[in-house]
Parts: C-alpha cells; sequence; structure tokens
C-alpha cells in the first residue's frame, strides 16, 4: 500500500520521509484545508526532496495542491482562472509527480465540465497522477 502526507512545512516534509511516506501533497495552510503553496515553497520542497533521492536512492514523489482558498469547492471566474494559471507555473516548474484538486458546482456535484478542461491542461505533463475531489472530501 502507497503512502501519501499533505504537507506544507519543510518540517513536515522530513516528517513524511523519515516516516516512510512514499509520496507528499504540498499545499500551505493546511489548518485551513490546504491551498496552493508558493513557488519558494515548492522550489524548497523539491530541493529536500532531491536531498533525500540522493542520501537515500529512493524517490518520494511530490504532488502539489491547486486550490485558490480555502472553504467551498465552488470557485467563480476569477478564482478558476487563478487555478490555471497555478498549473501553468507547476507545468513551468517542472520536477512535479502530479496535482491535488477538486471542483464542486453550486448544487455541490463535481463540476465534470471544469474537471475536464483541467485535464486538457494537465496533458502537458509526461507524468502526472490526478487525485480529484474525493480525496479533499472524503
Amino acid at each position: 500500500m502507497e503512502c501519501q502526507v499533505c504537507v506544507d512545512s519543510i518540517e513536515s516534509i522530513e516528517n513524511a520521509i523519515k516516516g516512510g511516506a512514499d509520496g507528499i501533497e504540498l499545499c500551505s495552510n493546511l489548518f485551513e484545508g490546504g491551498i496552493t503553496p508558493s513557488l519558494g515553497m515548492i522550489r524548497m520542497a523539491k530541493k529536500k526532496l532531491e536531498e533525500w533521492k540522493e542520501k537515500e536512492n529512493k524517490k518520494v514523489e511530490m504532488r502539489i495542491m491547486i486550490r485558490p482558498r480555502s472553504g467551498d469547492f465552488c470557485y467563480s471566474e476569477e478564482e478558476w482562472n487563478v487555478m490555471k494559471e497555478d498549473l501553468f507555473i507547476c507545468k513551468q516548474e517542472g520536477g512535479i509527480d502530479g496535482i491535488v484538486f477538486g471542483i464542486l458546482t453550486t448544487e455541490a456535484n463535481i463540476d465534470f465540465n471544469r474537471c475536464q478542461q483541467f485535464v486538457k491542461y494537465i496533458s502537458f505533463y509526461s507524468l502526472i497522477s490526478l487525485i480529484t475531489l474525493f480525496k479533499l472530501m472524503f
């Protein structure tokens, strides 16, 4: 069984690695349910995971949460555009194994239209792993 750990600090990354995590889900503000981490945090996390890989010869995968704010998962058009821009930044940054996201309609159903659009943007990745709303909500 694979172990993925949600983390929002370098200390949490170190603890997850030492605890045997196979992967991390990097976010910011985990107390509020997690939001998209800063580019600085992404870069520092990549550096920490590279150091671990060189030291222990073990790759720990990193997925980035794409979520513009805490609260519900119903996003305005402006928030949706922020999510697409965050995804573009992750693509440009490289060294990321996947993303974590969740998008609902105002009726609290999965927003399949936006999820499908997001998958089109994701197709630029050579290797991607999606963990959708179910991971975030249940």
